[in-house]
């Protein structure tokens, strides 16, 4: 039952293997493992998976889901969004956009957060990119809503800069827009 449901969860989301994989610090060898039924996860990666999956464990390991439907990702079930920061991929169903607290003289001056679902109550939010200016981010938002609107799967930032760490805490913008 679990093969056959984190299967069709992951098609439902639109992930491949090796997204879904990433996702859960796993390689792409150890989900397809799972979906074949040749191994089997731990608690802490079945923790993930639902986390992640957005369903319960018991949904994941003990009821029959229906089947996989072709409707796309909207905006209730998240778009996937890799983050220019960390680089996780998350299924992010709201944004913010925050201003750095201390940019520095030559660091980002924004960045944007995306939440992504993590159950019933809970949202867990992670960094997605870091931006010149709050316009630049705004700019993205438009484009992450026109994709999910485009019925969309996964989405890749285009306004974003590529940063490099500097000290302790400071941020030093590399590059310009894009990733």
């Amino acid at each position: 039952m679990f093969s056959e449901n984190l299967v069709s969860l992951r098609k439902r989301a639109g992930l491949s293997q090796e997204d879904l994989a990433n996702a859960i610090d796993v390689s792409r060898q150890t989900i397809s493992k799972y979906e074949t039924g040749a191994a089997e996860p731990s608690l802490a990666r079945l923790t993930k998976l639902s986390a992640f999956l957005n369903v319960s464990v018991d949904q994941l390991v003990a009821q029959p889901l229906a089947p996989v439907s072709a409707t796309p990702a909207t905006s209730s079930t998240g778009l996937m969004i890799k983050s220019a920061l960390t680089g996780t991929l998350s299924a992010v169903i709201k944004f913010e956009i925050a201003t750095v607290a201390f940019p520095g003289k030559y660091g980002p001056r924004t960045m944007l957060l995306g939440a992504n679902a993590l159950g019933f109550w809970n949202e867990a939010w992670v960094v997605l990119g870091w931006y010149a200016t709050r316009q630049d981010a705004a700019q993205e938002i438009q484009a992450i809503e026109q994709a999910m609107r485009a019925g969309q799967r996964t989405y890749q930032l285009h306004h974003n800069v590529k940063v490099r760490k500097t000290r302790l805490f400071g941020r030093r913008v590399i590059d310009g827009v894009g990733e």
